[in-house]
């Protein structure tokens, strides 16, 4: 190896003698600095994450199953945990082939053109018999890869690391401390900005917008819970069974289907809310039908149910009332939380 000069392979270098080069390919890096990671098992989705650095700062050490830093990866969406190595993405692997590829051809390649030239230099000139060597060779343009950050981008409130997942997760990927109110908490980020949004329209004179962005925050605190409900029921009866459970349809979209579905794995997370703090829960799930599907006006099942309002006149929602209604989502979602099994 060392008569043939690999001045582009030999950047990578971390090893090796004679003819044997060790390399180590850095792996591409989104803007904001994480690296792919995807999770080996075959039934676990979406499978794919992004890990990014730690920020130093153990806000809940005691909350930490893996010392943070430390080797070992535990994937956010099931839980598995096993060696950094069995998280490599595919897309990774691919790219440092590339790249491989390109460094040994692009190092031949000018490793010939020095050799032509060496041997031109070399020539007399006024010689009865002159030679030139030449060479041809084609563009080799440097393979680039790209990666896009993934929208939700947080970090563990348990060891500082910063993660990219599609939309929820459970675990961190780096301390494998349960993960699920701190993507919860992200939700009650959002619909705060969307209050604030709802505030201005309304100080701005425009009430029709300020309803409708009121609205929408409030359908979205309970398409969120109801998402964080299915996801965990479905992970803990998975890690309980070895089962995924069957489609759960709308059970996590009323209090008392939710409740007798986590009642069958031994597990009451609205046990977090007060008596009071459940029936206004309960009254804003009732309220989710006339404000995401009528448009906020009120009809005779709302009136049957509820047993106020007047069919045909607007529902009127306040942003303390949807403020409240996030955080007690949270209180729930919260005990669903201390309830994950620990990574394995």
């Amino acid at each position: 190896m060392s008569r043939f000069p690999f001045k582009n392979l030999e950047k990578y270098k971390v090893g090796g003698s004679g003819d044997t080069m060790h390399l180590a390919m850095p792996a591409p890096v989104t803007p904001k600095g994480k690296i792919l990671r995807r999770c080996p098992q075959d039934d676990c989705q979406p499978a794919l994450f992004q890990l990014g650095d730690g920020s130093g700062t153990h806000p809940r050490p005691g909350k930490c199953v893996r010392t943070p830093g430390t080797p070992g990866t535990t994937c956010p969406y099931c839980g598995h945990s096993g060696a950094d190595s069995e998280f490599a993405a595919e897309e990774d692997i691919a790219a440092a082939l590339a790249e491989v590829k390109w460094a040994a051809a692009k190092d031949i390649q000018d490793a010939l053109n020095d050799m032509a030239k060496k041997f031109n230099r070399g020539q007399k000139r006024g010689s009865l018999i002159s030679m030139k060597m030449t060479t041809q060779h084609r563009h080799l343009p440097r393979p680039v890869a790209y990666r896009e950050d993934l929208l939700r981008d947080l970090a563990c409130d348990c060891c500082g690391r910063q993660y990219g997942v599609f939309a929820i997760a459970l675990h961190c990927p780096d301390c494998a401390a349960p993960n699920l109110l701190t993507h919860f908490k992200r939700e009650t980020e959002l619909i705060d900005l969307q209050l604030a949004l709802s505030e201005t329209a309304r100080s701005d004179g425009n009430a029709e917008l300020s309803h409708r962005l009121l609205g929408n925050a409030h359908e979205d605190v309970l398409t969120a819970f109801e998402t964080y409900l299915k996801v965990a029921y479905s992970h803990l009866v998975y890690k309980s069974s070895g089962s995924r459970p069957k489609a759960q349809k709308n059970r996590f979209q009323n209090v008392g289907r939710a409740k007798a579905a986590f009642a069958e794995i031994g597990l009451d997370p609205f046990n977090a809310l007060t008596d009071a703090e459940l029936e206004a829960l309960s009254e804003n799930i009732e309220k989710r039908h006339v404000v995401g599907h009528n448009l906020g006006l009120i009809d005779d099942h709302f009136v049957n149910v509820m047993e106020e309002g007047e069919a045909g006149k607007t529902l009127e929602i306040s942003s303390t009332e949807v403020a409240a209604f996030a955080i007690q989502c949270g209180q729930v979602v919260g005990r669903l939380d201390e309830a994950l099994p620990v990574p394995v």
